[in-house]
This record gives C-alpha cells, structure tokens and sequence, in this order.
C-alpha cells in the first residue's frame, strides 16, 4: 500500500533529528481513496473518553441509543474533567481488531487495512525511517474527530513510536485538530495537519496533543492511529 519510493535519506535523518517526522503521499493514490471510502462506510464508531483516569468507550448501539439528556451528561463530564487539567480526550473510534470490526462484511476493504497494518509490509519502511529495527503494531484504531473532538496533552517514557495515517479531506487550519508537539514551557514548537495521505511518525516522549476541533468544522478529521513499540 505504501508507495514504492517512501524512505529516504531525509526522512530518516529528520527523524534522527527531531525525532519526529511528517511525510505527504504516503500510499499510493488507489489505495488512499479505497480507505477513505472505507472509513466513511459503516464504521462501527465508538465514543472514547476517560473518567477518574479510566479509559471509557460507548459502543455504537449505545451511543446511537443515548438520550439527548445522556449525552449532555456525558459531554459535561469530559469538560469538567478537562477544566480540571486531568488527562481527557473526546474522538470516535473504532480498533483495528477481528473484534473491532466484526460487524463488517467480509468484503470490506478495511479489513484488508487491518491485515495491512499488521504486516511487515507496513512495518519495515518505518523501522527503515525510524532506525528501530524491533518495532512491532502495538495497538491501531481508526479514528474520528468531529467538532469538540481532542486529545489534551501527554507523553509517554515508554520508548513508543506514535503513527498517524491521516484520511482527511478540505481541511483548514482554522478547523483545529492539528498533531501538536509543545516544548517544557507549553510553546507548540511545531504540528502536522492531517493531510489527506499523510503518514506522521514521532517519539512519545515527547509531549503531544491533539488540538480541539472547532464546533464549525464541517468536515471529519479521519485517520488509522496507533502505537509502535517492543512486543
């Protein structure tokens, strides 16, 4: 799916040197429409948030189901926690797993993404561009952020590697929901937008984020999400 000429001397040194990297046209062409046309059919989108600094998902039947009193109650906890300062995020997901997408007909090409991601045709030229030779998928999600959507921010010491394939289309930098990198004094020394066929790659340890999405955003910040480590 990647195309052929992906790694190069400057992406790896630009890695080796920030740590981070972003690269434009990651796929080829075919393959970046087949899964936006993926993501935006019948995904099973679940709501993912945390509370007292457990991870919480509602499932898509329940969250279809929600009351508009229920999802008033839910959105005011999100926010109260995050006015707080403890960890919070608000996106949609859906996890790149048998389980995950078992509601889906076998024809669906997001399968053949999960079978992708898990593979060391995905793997290898991002060992190659990173110098990790040991990274292995750790975890993977597809993931949506419509308006108010965010991840506030966080850092890992882990020694992970984050991965963002980005599916998003007509985006604007005023629409938020940048891949942010903020310095020890909380300046945002840099961010990726989520180009459409973008692959972003970066230590986390850095601190990153991702930034609040505008409540007039009209589109969908789309992308495959995940992290990259020793098994």
């Amino acid at each position: 799916m990647f195309r052929t000429d992906l790694v190069s001397a400057d992406l790896k040194k630009t890695f080796k040197d920030k740590g981070r990297v972003h690269i434009p046209d990651a796929l080829t062409q075919k393959n970046a429409d087949n899964i936006f046309g993926a993501l935006t059919r019948n995904i099973p989108w679940g709501i993912n948030y945390t509370e007292e600094n457990e991870a919480k998902t509602i499932p898509r039947d329940r969250a279809m189901s929600m009351t508009e009193r229920r999802t008033r109650e839910v959105t005011a906890r999100i926010l109260q926690q995050a006015v707080k300062g403890d960890f919070q995020y608000a996106y949609f997901s859906c996890p790149m797993t048998a389980n995950g997408l078992g509601t889906l007909p076998d024809d669906h090409f997001i399968h053949r993404l999960a079978a992708f991601i898990a593979s060391d045709t995905f793997i290898d030229p991002i060992r190659l561009i990173t110098g990790l030779k040991s990274l292995s998928v750790l975890e993977a999600e597809a993931t949506s952020f419509k308006a108010h959507g965010f991840v506030m921010p966080r850092r890992f010491d882990d020694g992970r590697i984050g991965f963002s394939l980005s599916f998003t289309k007509n985006w604007r930098p005023d629409f938020g929901g940048y891949l942010e990198f903020i310095d020890e004094w909380d300046n945002i020394t840099e961010a990726y937008a989520p180009h459409f066929n973008s692959l972003s790659l970066f230590r986390t340890s850095q601190k990153h984020a991702i930034g609040y999405v505008t409540p007039y955003a009209p589109y969908v910040r789309l992308a495959v999400s995940g992290w990259l480590g020793k098994k």
